[in-house]
C-alpha cells in the first residue's frame, strides 16, 4: 500500500491589494491538482497550503500564481538548508 505524504506550507504572496485579490489567488491555487487546501490570509500577504508533492510542485504552484498575475514567494536553496538543519537539530 503507498501512502502519499502531504505536506502543508506557508508562502508570502505579492501584488495582492485587495479581499478580492486574495480570493483570486485562493480560487487559483485550489484548483492545481494534488492541493488539497489553500487558504489566503491578505492581512498577512500569505497562503497556507497543504498538497501532495507527487501530484505538484512548489514551482508550479508559483507559475499558476503568476499567471493570474501574482506571485508566490519560494525558499531559496539556502533558506531550504537552514531549514533542514534546523529540523535535524530539533528531533
Amino acid at each position: 500500500m503507498t501512502t502519499h505524504t502531504t505536506l502543508k506550507r506557508t508562502f508570502p504572496l505579492l501584488h495582492m491589494s485587495c479581499a478580492g485579490c486574495a480570493a483570486q489567488v485562493e480560487k487559483v491555487i485550489a484548483r492545481q491538482p494534488g492541493v488539497q487546501e489553500a487558504t489566503v490570509n491578505f492581512a498577512a500577504a500569505t497562503v497556507t497550503l497543504t498538497y501532495d508533492p507527487l501530484l505538484t510542485s512548489e514551482q508550479a504552484l508559483r507559475t499558476k500564481v503568476q499567471e493570474a498575475g501574482y506571485d508566490l514567494i519560494l525558499e531559496t536553496e539556502t533558506e531550504k538548508e537552514e531549514t533542514e538543519k534546523n529540523r535535524a537539530t530539533n528531533v
